[in-house]
């Protein structure tokens, strides 16, 4: 779906008494989880394992953070065959939730990430005038601008 995932990580150093201290060369050495696997020397369960507690980690970090600027968006995946509704955290730049379809019981659920704390406090939502964003998100956030 084009997203950019960035990894954030201290590189490797080390001290050699010929050259003194090196950081290693970062190289794109896993493109998929089956070469991250193999380069890594992991099963798939270990690294299905890594993602979820990586996951876990962020979510846990995200929840209570302020939200003041949402936007809606939906993906047709497959030629039409499929949709996706996002939630987006417009000054972040980031993804919070995707759900699969884009009637008004499918976006409402996108919220339910969102405590209510972090509703109340959402000042605009960037959406298009579809008719299922607009009832969901004006139910979820009403204190909202939801545009003009």
């Amino acid at each position: 779906m084009q997203f950019e995932t960035l990894l954030q990580a201290r590189l490797p150093r080390a001290r050699r008494p010929e050259c003194g201290v090196k950081t290693i060369e970062v190289l794109r050495a896993a493109s998929n989880i089956e070469a991250a696997c193999k380069l890594l020397g992991l099963d798939w369960s270990a690294a299905k394992r890594i993602m979820k507690n990586t996951l876990a980690r962020g979510l846990d970090r995200r929840d209570g953070q302020a939200l003041e600027s949402l936007g809606f968006d939906e993906k047709i995946l497959r030629r039409g065959r499929r949709c996706l509704s996002l939630l987006n955290d417009l000054n972040q730049g980031r993804v919070i939730k995707v759900v699969e379809g884009r009637d008004e019981n499918s976006v409402s659920k996108l919220f339910v990430s969102l405590t209510d704390a972090q509703r109340e406090k959402v000042e605009a939502i960037a959406v298009d005038r579809w008719k299922a964003f607009m009832k969901a998100s004006t139910k979820a956030c009403p204190n909202a601008n939801h545009g003009p």
